[in-house]
């Protein structure tokens, strides 16, 4: 993945608090939002003559309540202030980093206004630090994009669990939820353990089932990460079958700054509706997808009138022969929600499905992610399936009952959390073959 700091938006009127490392409001200046990744040798300079800058430098640790409690970064980093690393004083001369990390930079320039700037247009990274034949360099850095030992091993468990238990007929995709993209988080190691992956088993497709990033930055910056996480995917398996999750319309805690749910359908499923079929005429399966959030309703979680009547439309034209799966971000039933107590229309789409699948016995299941957790509840007649979080996460707290949370922990295998989903129309099987956390599972 390229990294979405190097191209962004700068923010105008806003620099770093030398103090917390922390945005904050400052006429006639412009910083990065988003901290780029660097290496021990890499040089920064500016591009425009006589520039003032300063820079703030971020280690790679992670404080541990991100990851091991209930908590969101309002800034979407993941990585910790060093003040020591940083240099605040401005200063026009260029400056050679001395550790791996991540930096903000803040200019004194307004440039024209109403005129968007970008880091190209103001500074020059030189990532001289990656080859560099500096001994203090080399002592001190690896090579960002190296693929760890751990991760090839477990790629090449998982590709071999999946080809002893797929079959012609049946269809592979690789499935993942959450991954609730930061800077300084783990998606760059699972984006490299889904290509490895990709390489060994060629799968059909892949599926993401919302929650892209947090939804905290402003759209812009969100818009970024978006598209580039997206291209990045469609180079695994083609154009990645997304559903939206309920920080996909970037309205999460009250952010001002958010997208309609048209927005959020183009920028993260590359359509323009939130729910869609995608048919597998070779393998006789088809695939639903739902929108369970809307954040201008009064139950937000759930499925509106729309949602039910497309369903319905997509059971009763499912061809003769086909099995077929349903996704959605969010489950259908309150009993496996801990964050409301109702799940709009969540009963009525339960069972229109349940009456569909006493005709005809061809619903294969239900999958959904946002609980962070994996579970399968049989509290109807078919399987309804949680994903836990690709996100690097563990904690118990706020999880349905009778679900697993899997200890994480960077750096190993459970750092990464997704599943190779083999679907078999013929067998009326699935089989989810994890990478990382967890277990297998057969339904």
């Amino acid at each position: 993945m390229k990294d979405p700091g190097k191209n962004q938006f700068l923010l105008r009127d806003h620099t770093v608090d030398p103090d917390t490392g922390r945005i904050t409001a400052q006429p006639g200046c412009l910083t990065t939002m988003l901290p780029v990744q660097v290496c021990a040798g890499d040089r920064i300079a500016a591009v425009v003559p006589d520039l003032q800058f300063q820079y703030f430098f971020y280690s790679e640790k992670t404080e541990e309540s991100l990851i091991y409690t209930y908590s969101y970064d309002p800034e979407g980093n993941w990585t910790s202030y060093d003040p020591e690393e940083s240099d605040p004083c401005w200063s026009v001369q260029p400056r050679i980093l001395h550790s791996r990390g991540f930096v903000r930079l803040t200019a004194k320039y307004t440039g024209e206004e109403g005129k968007d700037l970008f880091f190209s247009d103001l500074f020059r990274l030189e990532e001289t630090g990656r080859k560099s034949t500096c001994a203090a360099a080399q002592e001190t850095d690896t090579d960002p994009d190296e693929i760890p030992g751990w991760m090839r091993q477990e790629a090449e468990e998982t590709a071999g669990k999946t080809e002893q238990c797929r079959s012609t007929d049946d269809a592979v995709f690789f499935l993942l939820a959450d991954t609730h993209y930061t800077t300084g988080g783990i998606w760059p190691d699972t984006l490299k353990s889904l290509k490895l992956t990709a390489e060994l088993i060629r799968p059909d497709g892949l599926i993401h089932l919302g929650d892209l990033t947090d939804g905290l930055l402003p759209v812009r910056y969100t818009k970024e990460i978006v598209q580039e996480m997206i291209r990045d995917l469609r180079e695994i398996a083609g154009e990645p079958l997304v559903c939206l999750g309920n920080h996909d319309r970037n309205y999460f805690r009250g952010n001002p700054d958010s997208m309609t749910a048209e927005e959020s359908a183009k920028l993260c499923m590359n359509r323009n509706e939130t729910s869609f079929v995608e048919d597998l005429p070779e393998k006789k399966i088809r695939l639903l997808f739902l929108n369970s959030f809307d954040p201008e309703m009064k139950e937000r979680y759930g499925f509106s009138r729309t949602e039910l009547v497309f369903a319905r439309r997509a059971l009763r034209t499912l061809p003769e022969g086909y099995r077929i799966l349903i996704f959605s971000h969010v489950p259908p039933a309150s009993e496996i929600h801990v964050w409301s107590k109702k799940i709009r229309n969540g009963k009525r789409l339960l069972r229109l499905i349940e009456r569909f699948h006493r005709k005809r016995h061809a619903v294969l299941g239900y999958i959904h992610g946002h609980n962070h957790a994996d579970q399968i509840w049989n509290g109807c007649e078919f399987p309804v399936i949680g994903i836990g979080c690709s996100k690097l996460e563990y904690f118990e707290e706020h999880k349905p009952a009778g679900s697993v949370t899997w200890y994480r922990e960077r750096g190993k295998p459970s750092q990464e959390l997704w599943d190779v989903l083999i679907i078999s129309a013929e067998r009326g099987t699935l089989d989810l073959i994890r990478f990382g956390a967890g277990e297998d599972r057969h339904v």
